[in-house]
């Protein structure tokens, strides 16, 4: 009886020494996991932060980018009102004063009769009249280059009003070709009211243009 209760004492004392060996091989393994956790989770955490940084950089050169986009784009947009700003003007002083030159022009050589001048007065007035008419090409291609430059940043409704002009113009330059101006006063009349017309409407509408440009 003895015997057995001394093998009963061995075996329980040979299972608390394996329990505990289980116990401290188990917290040796859960150490050691934890271990290579925490290493996993920093290799991730230093490879989140890395990819976290490229991102940011690329971000930041991106909004930079844009900015240089748009600012170059205002820039830009800047130059362009400064352009049509420009031409418009040029358009304007092109115009001022043309009309009645023209006319005027005109009205000087209408019948005039060469044969009852003398030959000097005559060969005055000739030279005069050629003059005139070198002046009036002079004033037309003035004007026809500041339509073309105009033409980009009008309306076709807007740039048909610098057509109708140009061809009034137009119309009084073939007159002068004439050494023999032939014109009646109800005609130069007629003439002198369609070309004041256009010019009105034509004002107008480079002063609307021009109003455009300032609300930008």
């Amino acid at each position: 009886m003895r015997d057995f209760g001394d093998f009963l004492i061995a075996t329980l004392a040979g299972g608390s020494l394996s329990a505990v060996l289980i116990l401290a091989l188990g917290f040796i393994c859960k150490s050691q996991l934890a271990h290579w956790l925490n290493k996993d989770i920093e290799k991730i955490k230093a490879s989140h932060a890395k990819q976290m940084e490229s991102f940011r950089t690329s971000l930041l050169i991106e909004v930079e980018r844009t900015k240089a986009k748009q600012e170059l784009k205002k820039s830009a947009g800047m130059r362009m009102v400064d352009l049509e700003v420009s031409v418009l003007i040029d358009a304007f002083r092109s115009l001022m004063g043309t009309s009645v030159d023209m006319l005027s022009m005109l009205r000087g050589h209408i019948d005039r009769d060469y044969s009852k001048l003398t030959k000097d007065v005559a060969d005055f007035y000739k030279n005069a009249h050629l003059e005139d008419r070198r002046r009036a090409n002079e004033l037309m291609l003035k004007f026809r280059s500041a339509a073309n430059q105009v033409e980009f940043f009008v309306t076709i409704e807007q740039r048909l009003a610098f057509i109708e002009y140009a061809g009034v113009m137009q119309q009084i330059i073939k007159l002068l070709a004439n050494e023999d101006v032939k014109l009646s006063d109800s005609e130069f009349d007629d003439l002198s009211a369609l070309t004041f017309d256009k010019d009105r409407k034509l004002v107008l509408v480079i002063k609307e243009a021009m109003n455009s440009v300032r609300e930008l």
